[in-house]
């Protein structure tokens, strides 16, 4: 299925996305920094980040802040997260589902342009229930009649780590062409070819990813380190990128600002702008 991507991408067809879905992940890392609570949280980074992404993803308690909600403007898209996670407090996801409250009238009252779904990927195991997942998510936004964009995160077989990066890397994209087959209409992908510290790979892992999907694809910022997120984001848009949807590259130096409103309209601000620029020069030229 593809639908009108405009809604989440510039004039110029460039994703500048930003993530503001966290939920058990981010309360961890605010209570580890000493930062400011959830909600203000939440609140300070949508009216801090909304007027420079081209889309803003959101799960659904914040969607539903009337306050949120007066902070987007009109030029900026809203992704709803569809997904619910299994993740114990402190920990990382261990498996991801459909949330059941997402349905199109719910979609419509936040007013969401699309719908995310976090996958986690394994190649030992899941396929029957990821196909029945994706199946799910797909049909949902058929009845939605919303733009589907599913965010695919690789993990290693059960009861042992990769091997070697290259294990790693080829799980990233044999977990793309996976779940792409179930038609989504833009992929969120872990960073190809990256290594911490090293992106001389990252473009041409891009060109390859970008010819085997065949669809419009944006990288995360999860797993790369804050200062390689705008060269490995860079390689790869000049690979085959159309942009990037992040989170923590963008806000995650201010989590132990007692001053987050400050913070987030200063420094957070300013890495999303440097990121959205660096990606419109190197998918432009």
């Amino acid at each position: 299925m593809v639908h009108s991507l405009k809604p989440l991408s510039g004039a110029d067809g460039v994703f500048a996305m930003a993530a503001l879905d966290h939920r058990e992940s981010l309360r961890t890392m605010l209570r580890e920094h000493g930062g400011a609570p959830f909600d203000e949280f939440k609140l300070a980074g949508v009216r801090a980040l909304a007027p420079l992404a081209t889309a803003l993803l959101l799960e659904l308690e914040t969607a539903r802040r009337p306050e949120c909600r007066a902070a987007l403007p009109p030029s900026t898209g809203l992704i709803l997260a569809a997904d619910v996670f299994d993740q114990p407090p402190g920990q990382p996801v261990l498996d991801s589902g459909l949330d059941e409250r997402i349905t199109p009238a719910v979609a419509e009252e936040v007013g969401a342009h699309a719908l995310k779904l976090l996958v986690l990927w394994r190649p030992d195991s899941g396929l029957d229930e990821r196909a029945r997942l994706m199946e799910r998510f797909a049909e949902l936004c058929r009845r939605c009649g919303l733009v589907s964009l599913v965010e695919g995160i690789v993990r290693p077989p059960a009861g042992r780590p990769w091997t070697a990066a290259g294990e790693r890397h080829e799980a990233i994209f044999t977990a793309a062409l996976e779940l792409c087959s179930f038609g989504v209409d833009v992929y969120k992908a872990e960073m190809p070819g990256y290594l911490p510290g090293d992106v001389s790979r990252v473009r041409e892992a891009s060109v390859a990813f970008d010819r085997a999907l065949g669809r419009p694809w944006v990288v995360l910022s999860n797993g790369v380190r804050a200062e390689d997120f705008r060269p490995a984001m860079t390689e790869a848009v000049a690979g085959g990128a159309h942009g990037f949807l992040a989170g923590r590259a963008v806000w995650s130096t201010v989590l132990d600002r007692t001053d987050i409103e400050t913070a987030l309209d200063t420094v957070a601000a300013e890495r999303l702008r440097s990121f959205a620029s660096a990606a419109r020069e190197a998918r432009l030229t």
